[in-house]
């Protein structure tokens, strides 16, 4: 029957009060990976429980830390703002005029090959030309499937015709609410130690 090694280190809350418990728990098997691997925090204080978090990146398997909920809480509605206007330019007028001169480009291409260098040069595929080749796509599929930051790209280009500004100015404004997403600070907060690690 498989068993799991856990592995607990106690650390002394922001306030000093209470307690931060980190519990790591992976296979307990020599050929163990790091996907294979989880880890914990659970903060013990009632008096720092409300004000911060334990925090990693998500789809990570990081370690957590213990940040301030606030500084959490800033970054998720920063990033909130970045994908309501990504998707505001995705429904925008603009881009419903823009995907049929997208569809076009692409589809006058006179091979598989060539259409495949007119969809990396939007970058609107990463696929290599074998992969595209084996399952190939016209111009409609991908104009649809084109996101709003790809379509302020390329609406700021010659396609976006009269409506080229629309698409430069949503270009600039995309790009500063991504930085602020991403430029958002989450700080950790310095633990001190409480007692030696504990593995059951």
């Amino acid at each position: 029957m498989a068993t799991d090694d856990v592995s607990k280190h106690v650390m002394s809350c922001p306030c000093g009060k209470g307690t931060v418990t980190f519990t790591t728990t992976s296979p307990d098997h020599a050929y163990a990976r790091d996907s294979q691997t989880r880890h914990h925090a659970q903060i013990d204080c009632a008096e720092c429980a409300p004000k911060y978090t334990a925090y990693a990146r998500e789809f990570s398997n990081d370690v957590p830390v213990i940040v301030l909920r606030e500084q959490v809480s800033a970054k998720e509605a920063a990033e909130q703002r970045y994908w309501t206007y990504w998707n505001e330019i995705k429904a925008s007028p603009q881009a419903d005029r823009l995907r049929p001169r997208i569809a076009e480009q692409i589809d006058a291409a006179k091979s598989k090959a060539e259409a495949h260098r007119v969809l990396q040069s939007m970058k609107l595929t990463y696929d290599s030309y074998s992969t595209y080749a084996k399952r190939p796509y016209g111009g409609e599929a991908a104009a649809n499937g084109a996101g709003g930051a790809d379509l302020a790209r390329i609406g700021s280009s010659t396609l976006g015709g009269d409506d080229k500004p629309y698409f430069q100015n949503a270009s600039i404004k995309l790009e500063e609410l991504d930085n602020a997403w991403r430029g958002s600070l989450i700080e950790p907060i310095a633990l001190r130690p409480t007692r030696p690690p504990i593995r059951k």
